[in-house]
């Protein structure tokens, strides 16, 4: 009987060292899952810049080669839709965040010669070019990333500023000279034109969108 009793003690012994054992290599695989580096250099078009993400150095954008490059303007910059470059001019999506914790998107406006930065455009974000070479910029929306139909403080947010049409479903298309900086035609589309963005506003020129 106590054969028996020590057997069974044996067991659970050796059940409990194989689960301690099992949960101490699971707990070290997560860290080192959390701390994996994480390094994205992204070029800019027709430029030496590139945007960086990185869990390893700052974000932004940096001049040179991803090896040595310098930062040039810190910032959490988007490279969905890529940062169009025009007579030494970056526009670029930058997210921000608000006291509330919620994310915002805007256009930023870079000089290449001394890097300053300005806002061009809140609460919008650039999509591309066209096929006749305008940028192409949506605005007067919430972030998608937010779930603005089920989020107070997103919709709170939209109500307070200017831009926003919390009324309305999509957003506004607005076409710009990246030379100048001007917007030359903007048209609303609601969000079945915007689920084809691509089709309806980036594959033709802007004749073409106007007719």
């Amino acid at each position: 009987m106590k054969g028996e009793k020590f057997t069974f003690n044996s067991l659970i012994l050796v059940v409990i060292l194989i689960t301690g054992i099992f949960f101490f290599f699971s707990v070290k695989v997560v860290e080192v899952a959390e701390h994996t580096a994480e390094f994205e250099f992204i070029p800019i078009e027709g430029t030496d810049l590139s945007v960086c993400y990185s869990n390893l150095r700052t974000n932004g954008i940096y001049s040179g080669d991803r090896v040595t490059g310098e930062l040039v303007v810190p910032g959490d910059f988007g490279h969905d839709w890529g940062a169009a470059a025009e007579d030494g001019v970056i526009y670029i999506n930058e997210y921000t965040r608000t006291s509330l914790n919620l994310m915002k998107c805007r256009i930023a406006k870079v000089e290449i010669d001394g890097f300053r930065k300005s806002v061009y455009m809140d609460d919008a974000m650039l999509r591309g070019r066209c096929a006749s070479g305008e940028l192409v910029l949506l605005s007067g929306f919430l972030m998608p990333s937010g779930y603005p139909k089920t989020n107070p403080l997103l919709m709170l947010y939209g109500m307070s500023s200017p831009t926003v049409r919390t009324d309305e479903d999509g957003g506004l298309v607005s076409f710009v000279d990246p030379k100048t900086g001007s917007v030359l035609y903007s048209v609303w589309a609601d969000s079945n034109l915007i689920d084809r963005f691509d089709e309806v506003f980036l594959s033709r020129t802007l004749e073409e969108v106007k007719g």
